[in-house]
């Protein structure tokens, strides 16, 4: 982020602090509340109290800003999905000398976006992951939504969209990430087991436009795989070119 200003690398922050307190009051409880419950009733009081006691008009436009700063901030929170991607300048396909990984070579990953089963999905935010390339093709990544329990998605390469390198915006500091939009075949859309009132539905349904983002521990695995993933997206544009 050193050719961002000084400005916008201070907001990114910020934000990316207010995101993950957010999320993690929207996540926990207290005496069987959400945090988030009790700050957005708190801060609903405070203005109300102020004018019952006769704080004066400082304390009370104070506590006003308060309540719609917070009201804000948890709107913004949950239409983004608790985090924001920042895209780089860097042109990935124009990269030489990429080198792809082995079949089922697994590597570990922070995930976010929307990741399935079958015939459930979830938002999942800075989950840990596992990321590989299956032998007949397609990318796999495997999150950890809760303890023992995971949640999939699977890219085919001829469904890529869009591939970008940047930056997460979740916690105290910017997390380097790949966005990868694609074409999904994969979730509850998709379910052998879609029923209607007069029976099995036959229409399958069109592809689902997702993005997901992987961020990392450390710059060896992003590199790794967002290599494997531009030699899959290389290999795929020749072979249309080849045959147009």
């Amino acid at each position: 982020m050193h050719d961002i200003s000084y400005f916008k690398r201070f907001f990114y922050r910020y934000l990316g602090a207010m995101y993950w307190l957010i999320h993690w009051t929207e996540t926990h409880k207290i005496l069987g509340l959400r945090l988030s419950s009790t700050i957005r009733f708190f801060t609903l009081l405070l203005p109300v109290l102020a004018w019952i006691r006769q704080l004066g008009n400082v304390a009370l436009i104070f506590t006003l800003l308060l309540f719609i700063w917070i009201q804000f901030s948890y709107w913004r929170a949950r239409r983004t999905g608790y985090y924001r991607f920042v895209a780089s300048n860097t042109e990935l396909l124009a990269k030489e000398h990429i080198t792809p990984l082995s079949a089922n070579k697994h590597i570990p990953v922070c995930a976010t976006g929307i990741f399935s089963l079958k015939d459930w999905e979830s938002n999942v935010v800075f989950k840990p992951a596992e990321y590989w390339q299956v032998p007949l093709g397609d990318h796999a990544i495997m999150v950890q939504h809760q303890p023992g329990y995971y949640l999939y998605q699977f890219i085919s390469p001829n469904l890529l969209q869009n591939l970008r390198k940047g930056w997460l915006l979740f916690g105290s500091r910017p997390n380097p990430a790949i966005s990868i939009t694609f074409l999904s075949t994969w979730g509850p859309e998709f379910s052998d087991q879609d029923f209607s009132l007069l029976g099995k539905n036959d229409n399958k349904p069109i592809e689902k436009i997702r993005t997901i983002y992987l961020s990392f521990d450390n710059e060896e695995f992003e590199q790794a795989v967002w290599q494997n993933l531009i030699f899959d997206a290389r290999r795929v544009r020749s072979e249309g070119m080849g045959s147009s």
